[in-house]
């Protein structure tokens, strides 16, 4: 999701960009599609992160380096975690950063990689994957973090190396 913006009264445009949203480049919702839902969207706009209440659509910035990469809602919507490339962070939804920074210790070349984040149901590990299949025997495919800085960052250049598979339609990555 890249824009959020009011179309008229009780009706908003969502603009999509994204390597799945090819066939929707925008949406519009009414409050009449909304009704009933409490919840927030979280989208990136100018590489920041923001969040829109719904239905209503008050909108909240919750970053302000312009430089942010992915995002990640928790599992159980309590945080999100962000990466700008060389850090990954999380952050509550009314703003409150959780714990510090994880500095991921990345070549300029790897900080420069489109990763997606995926949270552990018990929420301690997060798991940064490149978008696309690795370029060459040095890069890196998979990032495992502790949430809390704890432990060792894991940087895996071939997963499969670690003993996983993939099934025929799952993604590159």
């Amino acid at each position: 999701m890249e824009t959020v913006r009011p179309a008229g009264p009780g009706t908003w445009t969502l603009g999509l960009v994204g390597t799945h949203s090819e066939r929707f480049r925008s949406v519009t919702l009414t409050t009449d599609d909304l009704a009933g839902v409490r919840e927030t969207l979280a989208f990136l706009k100018d590489n920041d992160l923001w969040l829109a209440s719904l239905p209503v659509g008050a909108l909240t910035q919750l970053t302000k380096t312009g430089d942010l990469l992915s995002y990640s809602w928790s599992p159980d919507g309590s945080m999100l975690a962000f990466y700008n490339g060389r850090s990954l962070c999380a952050i509550q939804p009314d703003g409150t950063p959780v714990g510090t920074c994880i500095d991921l210790e990345l070549s300029d070349e790897q900080a420069i990689v489109e990763r997606r984040i995926v949270w552990s149901p018990d929420l301690k590990t997060l798991v940064l994957w490149n978008v696309s299949n690795p370029w060459d025997e040095t890069a890196i495919g998979w990032i495992i973090v502790y949430r809390d800085g704890s432990g060792t960052i894991l940087k895996i250049t071939d997963p499969v190396d670690w003993g996983l598979s993939a099934a025929p339609d799952n993604e590159p990555g």
